[in-house]
């Protein structure tokens, strides 16, 4: 049974041999991988999306005091941005994101894909085909502030970086 509000619940019985008279059990899922078209369709911090035919990124996802912390799978669409798409992710994974041109400048911490990742964060199979990130502290083609924990794996950026620490 699927309800993208409150999970999915999951039914599983054992049975041994032909005794029918085994327990079953149930299990809410609640982390039901929503379709997007655009960052605006992102309506919980904590949930699981996936990039869905074309995508439309305008806008900033997430800040210091509201981060994105659940889960982005890009497919490998391939879009174009103008701003960072998180400004702040904490335990977030972020994977498959393909950018084919950025233009981004920010005050502050910048990149493209997150202008800070914080915790355990974890970015993976992502790039920047072409463009440019700027910004005026720590700045990065994917990332602008890397802490915690947080990884970058299997990336790549042909972006120019300027500006700031990097």
């Amino acid at each position: 049974e699927a309800n993208e509000s409150s999970g999915s619940i999951i039914k599983a019985i054992a049975v041994k041999g032909s005794d029918w008279s085994t327990r079953s059990a149930e299990a809410l899922y609640d982390k039901i991988p929503k379709p997007i078209t655009s960052l605006s369709d992102i309506d919980n911090m904590d949930g699981v999306y996936y990039i869905d035919g074309s995508f439309t990124a305008s806008g900033t996802i997430g800040s210091a005091t509201d981060p994105f912390t659940g889960e982005l799978d890009g497919g490998l669409v391939e879009f174009s941005i103008s701003q960072p798409l998180f400004g702040y992710i904490n335990g977030a994974t972020i994977k498959n994101v393909i950018i084919s041109s950025a233009s981004v400048s920010t005050n502050g911490h910048a990149g493209a894909i997150a202008n800070v990742a914080n915790g355990d964060s974890r970015i993976y199979n992502c790039g920047i085909n072409s463009g440019s990130v700027k910004g005026s502290n720590y700045v990065g083609g994917l990332v602008g502030l890397l802490d915690g924990s947080s990884r970058v794996i299997n990336c790549y950026s042909y972006a120019n970086i300027t500006g700031g620490n990097y």
